[in-house]
Protein backbone atom coordinates (compact mmCIF):
# COMPACT_ATOMS: atom_id res chain seq x y z
CA UNK A 1 0.00 0.00 0.00
CA UNK A 2 1.34 3.19 -0.93
CA UNK A 3 0.86 6.36 1.54
CA UNK A 4 1.10 9.46 0.64
CA UNK A 5 3.33 12.51 1.70
CA UNK A 6 2.60 13.95 4.82
CA UNK A 7 1.89 17.63 3.42
CA UNK A 8 -1.06 15.71 0.84
CA UNK A 9 -2.62 15.02 3.78
CA UNK A 10 -2.73 18.06 5.77
CA UNK A 11 -3.54 19.28 2.07
CA UNK A 12 -6.90 17.22 1.96
CA UNK A 13 -7.61 17.61 5.30
CA UNK A 14 -7.20 21.15 5.08
CA UNK A 15 -9.99 21.08 1.70
CA UNK A 16 -12.32 19.26 3.90
CA UNK A 17 -12.06 21.50 6.53
CA UNK A 18 -12.87 24.23 4.28
CA UNK A 19 -15.63 22.89 2.44
CA UNK A 20 -17.27 21.71 5.95
CA UNK A 21 -17.21 25.36 6.78
CA UNK A 22 -18.57 26.34 3.44
CA UNK A 23 -21.47 24.14 3.87
CA UNK A 24 -22.30 25.14 7.13
CA UNK A 25 -22.43 28.47 6.52
CA UNK A 26 -24.73 27.81 3.66
CA UNK A 27 -26.63 25.56 5.46
CA UNK A 28 -27.04 28.97 7.99
CA UNK A 29 -27.89 31.17 5.36
CA UNK A 30 -30.51 29.19 4.03
CA UNK A 31 -32.37 28.15 7.31
CA UNK A 32 -32.28 31.98 7.85
CA UNK A 33 -33.63 32.68 4.49
CA UNK A 34 -36.35 30.55 5.56
CA UNK A 35 -36.63 32.31 9.40
CA UNK A 36 -36.99 35.25 7.55
CA UNK A 37 -39.41 34.21 4.23
CA UNK A 38 -41.88 32.25 7.04
CA UNK A 39 -41.82 35.82 8.93
CA UNK A 40 -42.55 37.56 6.77
CA UNK A 41 -44.81 36.07 5.32
CA UNK A 42 -46.78 35.30 9.18
CA UNK A 43 -46.53 39.53 9.11
CA UNK A 44 -48.05 39.78 5.82
CA UNK A 45 -50.64 36.64 6.55
CA UNK A 46 -51.92 38.00 10.28
CA UNK A 47 -52.05 41.86 9.39
CA UNK A 48 -54.18 41.03 5.73
CA UNK A 49 -56.04 38.93 7.98
CA UNK A 50 -56.61 41.75 10.77
CA UNK A 51 -57.95 44.25 8.23
CA UNK A 52 -60.02 41.50 6.62
CA UNK A 53 -61.39 40.81 10.31
CA UNK A 54 -62.16 44.52 10.97
CA UNK A 55 -63.84 44.86 7.59
CA UNK A 56 -66.26 42.06 8.20
CA UNK A 57 -66.80 43.46 11.73
CA UNK A 58 -67.92 46.95 9.68
CA UNK A 59 -69.78 45.23 7.26
CA UNK A 60 -71.79 43.25 10.22
CA UNK A 61 -72.05 46.45 12.19
CA UNK A 62 -73.79 47.93 9.30
CA UNK A 63 -76.23 45.52 8.93
CA UNK A 64 -78.09 46.55 12.79
CA UNK A 65 -78.67 50.08 11.48
CA UNK A 66 -81.95 51.01 10.79
CA UNK A 67 -83.16 52.61 7.89
CA UNK A 68 -80.34 52.26 5.34
CA UNK A 69 -79.23 49.82 3.01
CA UNK A 70 -75.59 49.16 2.59
CA UNK A 71 -74.22 49.55 -1.27
CA UNK A 72 -70.85 49.16 -0.90
CA UNK A 73 -67.75 48.90 1.54
CA UNK A 74 -64.40 48.60 0.73
CA UNK A 75 -60.89 49.11 1.64
CA UNK A 76 -58.40 51.21 0.26
CA UNK A 77 -54.96 49.05 -0.94
CA UNK A 78 -57.28 45.82 -0.62
CA UNK A 79 -54.60 43.92 -2.58
CA UNK A 80 -52.27 44.88 0.87
CA UNK A 81 -53.46 46.30 3.94
CA UNK A 82 -57.52 47.58 3.18
CA UNK A 83 -55.92 50.62 5.56
CA UNK A 84 -58.57 52.85 4.60
CA UNK A 85 -62.23 51.50 5.12
CA UNK A 86 -64.98 52.72 3.13
CA UNK A 87 -68.94 52.38 3.60
CA UNK A 88 -71.69 53.76 1.01
CA UNK A 89 -75.10 53.74 2.24
CA UNK A 90 -78.43 54.46 1.17
CA UNK A 91 -80.18 56.12 4.03
CA UNK A 92 -83.88 55.74 3.68
CA UNK A 93 -86.06 58.16 2.01
CA UNK A 94 -82.99 61.05 2.12
CA UNK A 95 -80.37 59.65 -0.25
CA UNK A 96 -76.15 58.64 -0.58
CA UNK A 97 -74.07 58.75 2.24
CA UNK A 98 -70.02 57.49 2.09
CA UNK A 99 -68.12 57.46 5.41
CA UNK A 100 -64.43 56.99 4.90
CA UNK A 101 -61.68 55.79 7.01
CA UNK A 102 -63.86 53.80 9.16
CA UNK A 103 -62.66 51.24 11.80
CA UNK A 104 -64.99 49.54 14.71
CA UNK A 105 -64.92 51.86 16.79
CA UNK A 106 -67.11 54.11 14.36
CA UNK A 107 -70.25 52.66 14.99
CA UNK A 108 -69.29 53.31 18.68
CA UNK A 109 -67.61 56.60 19.74
CA UNK A 110 -64.96 58.67 17.93
CA UNK A 111 -64.06 62.37 17.61
CA UNK A 112 -63.80 62.25 14.30
CA UNK A 113 -66.03 60.88 11.00
CA UNK A 114 -65.29 61.77 7.53
CA UNK A 115 -67.52 62.27 5.45
CA UNK A 116 -66.80 61.41 1.57
CA UNK A 117 -70.01 62.50 -0.05
CA UNK A 118 -73.70 63.14 0.82
CA UNK A 119 -76.62 63.33 -1.17
CA UNK A 120 -75.23 64.75 -4.74
CA UNK A 121 -72.31 66.21 -3.40
CA UNK A 122 -68.44 65.54 -2.90
CA UNK A 123 -66.40 68.31 -1.10
CA UNK A 124 -63.15 69.82 -1.23
CA UNK A 125 -60.90 70.99 1.20
CA UNK A 126 -57.89 72.80 1.88
CA UNK A 127 -56.49 73.46 4.96
CA UNK A 128 -53.22 71.34 6.41
CA UNK A 129 -53.21 69.55 2.95
CA UNK A 130 -55.94 68.86 0.54
CA UNK A 131 -58.66 66.28 0.48
CA UNK A 132 -62.28 65.27 -0.46
CA UNK A 133 -63.65 64.99 2.42
CA UNK A 134 -64.62 66.78 5.60
CA UNK A 135 -64.81 65.86 8.73
CA UNK A 136 -67.81 65.87 10.56
CA UNK A 137 -67.01 64.74 14.74
CA UNK A 138 -67.21 66.56 17.61
CA UNK A 139 -63.45 67.23 16.79
CA UNK A 140 -64.25 67.96 12.86
CA UNK A 141 -63.77 70.52 10.85
CA UNK A 142 -66.76 72.84 11.18
CA UNK A 143 -68.17 74.66 14.44
CA UNK A 144 -71.54 74.09 12.93
CA UNK A 145 -71.62 70.46 12.46
CA UNK A 146 -69.81 70.07 15.59
CA UNK A 147 -72.69 71.20 17.25
CA UNK A 148 -75.09 67.97 16.03
CA UNK A 149 -72.39 66.01 18.29
CA UNK A 150 -71.77 63.91 15.43
CA UNK A 151 -70.24 60.76 17.68
CA UNK A 152 -70.75 57.27 15.23
CA UNK A 153 -71.90 56.22 11.94
CA UNK A 154 -75.59 55.94 13.69
CA UNK A 155 -75.60 60.20 14.57
CA UNK A 156 -74.39 60.78 11.66
CA UNK A 157 -77.20 58.71 9.91
CA UNK A 158 -79.71 60.48 12.05
CA UNK A 159 -78.38 63.62 11.34
CA UNK A 160 -78.30 62.91 7.62
CA UNK A 161 -80.75 65.80 6.63
CA UNK A 162 -79.13 68.48 8.82
CA UNK A 163 -75.50 67.87 7.85
CA UNK A 164 -77.11 67.96 3.88
CA UNK A 165 -78.80 71.33 5.16
CA UNK A 166 -75.33 72.80 6.57
CA UNK A 167 -72.89 72.08 3.50
CA UNK A 168 -75.87 72.73 0.82
CA UNK A 169 -75.21 76.70 2.10
CA UNK A 170 -71.72 76.21 0.77
CA UNK A 171 -70.55 77.49 -2.33
CA UNK A 172 -69.91 74.84 -5.17
CA UNK A 173 -66.24 74.50 -7.01
CA UNK A 174 -64.10 76.42 -7.67
CA UNK A 175 -65.66 78.93 -5.19
CA UNK A 176 -64.72 78.65 -1.41
CA UNK A 177 -65.54 79.25 1.82
CA UNK A 178 -63.58 79.92 5.06
CA UNK A 179 -64.75 77.88 7.81
CA UNK A 180 -63.73 77.41 11.20
CA UNK A 181 -64.33 74.91 14.12
CA UNK A 182 -64.62 75.38 18.08
CA UNK A 183 -60.83 75.28 18.55
CA UNK A 184 -60.81 78.16 15.77
CA UNK A 185 -58.96 76.04 13.45
CA UNK A 186 -60.21 76.50 9.68
CA UNK A 187 -59.89 75.02 6.37
CA UNK A 188 -61.61 76.16 2.90
CA UNK A 189 -64.55 74.34 1.68
CA UNK A 190 -66.50 73.96 -1.53
CA UNK A 191 -68.90 71.27 -2.85
CA UNK A 192 -68.80 69.29 -5.91
CA UNK A 193 -71.72 67.90 -7.83
CA UNK A 194 -71.16 64.34 -8.34
CA UNK A 195 -71.09 63.01 -11.59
Amino acid sequence: MRRFPVWRNNTVRSKMKRSIKILICLSLGIVGLIITILFAGYLILFTQLGYHLELIGIKAKLRTIPDIKVIQVWGRNEDVTLQQKFARVMVKGKGLMTLIDLSEDSFDSVNHLRLLEIGDFSFAKEGGGWSDWVDIGVDGDVAEIQALAITNFQSAVTNFDTIQRIVTKWPREPERIYLENKENKGCFLSLKLKP
